[in-house]
């Protein structure tokens, strides 16, 4: 499917909400189905369903390369398309998102939310279902700075900008992204580097920020400047209180934390082979 293609895909999926068409299908029928699948493995996130539910709009801020976020998202899309209830998903991807997709069979490892195996099989088989629609929070272009350094200041001003753009009451919205854009940070230009992340420049708009946390730490699979591509520990985190997933952040730069207790790395981006959905959801040859 070429770009045309896919945002023909997804300008219908929009049409459709902002229309009202969506299915008329008794609720207790839509639960029992979008949840008969489900099992237990959802429940350790009722907790921040709930608070999706009630801020109606949540920017998750995740470490990359681990599969507990796959999870979570799915669990999330289930509980609100089983109330019935229109869900935009943001991803931290940009419009030329087709391309990147199908790149991600070459990645060297998985380095970033778009090449986590897992996250992409369960969000694409959400892909066409009516409640469902997706949208791409990332710049398709950057700019350079006066000093010659990637201006990292106006690509987190456009992602706040194009998340900004989708937030409404009329449906829930999730935000998935790396845990620096989410926060609600800002610095001075002393060090030459940026200005403030994503979550700073949506500090007065309606969405919560969510660090994702495991307070035991774990491994994950991604790039880190010393080490590059591959298996790394991650570090155990402290949350305010152990055994209680969501919590008040114990920092200003966040909402809330939610503690998934140990991260698990996902697979290789080869491993997308063993997900008919991604194939399919791009019309790939």
């Amino acid at each position: 499917m070429n770009s045309s293609r896919l945002m023909v895909f997804f300008t219908f999926a929009a049409l459709l909400m902002s229309a009202g068409c969506t299915p008329q299908v008794d609720e207790g029928e839509r639960r029992a189905a979008v949840t008969s699948d489900a099992g237990d493995r959802c429940a350790r996130y009722e907790a921040l369903a709930t608070l999706l539910g009630r801020e109606n709009a949540l920017f998750l801020g995740e470490m990359h390369g681990q599969i507990q976020t796959a999870e979570l998202m799915d669990c999330l899309i289930r509980d609100t398309v089983s109330a019935g209830e229109p869900v935009v998903i943001s991803l931290e991807m940009s419009e030329r998102a087709d391309f990147r997709l199908r790149a991600l069979p070459k990645s060297a490892g998985g380095a970033t939310t778009v090449a986590n195996p897992e996250l992409v099989c369960e969000l694409t088989a959400w892909a066409d279902h009516p409640l469902v629609r997706f949208h791409f929070h990332s710049p398709a272009k950057g700019r350079i700075s006066e000093n010659g350094a990637f201006d990292q200041t106006y690509d987190e001003q456009g992602r706040a900008r194009r998340i900004r753009e989708i937030l409404s009451p009329s449906h829930r919205t999730l935000v998935l992204g790396g845990w620096r854009h989410a926060r609600n940070t800002f610095s001075t230009r002393e060090s030459g580097e940026i200005d403030g992340y994503a979550g700073y420049y949506l500090r007065d708009a309606p969405i919560s920020r969510v660090r994702l946390v495991a307070s035991e730490g774990g491994v994950m699979r991604n790039c880190v400047l010393a080490g590059g591509c591959g298996l790394h520990e991650g570090t155990p985190m402290a949350v305010p209180e152990f055994g209680v997933p969501l919590t008040p952040s114990p920092e200003p730069a966040f909402d809330h934390y939610f503690d998934v207790e140990r991260f698990t790395p996902s697979s290789e981006a080869r491993a997308l082979a063993r997900c008919p959905e991604y194939e399919a959801w791009l019309g790939a040859d």
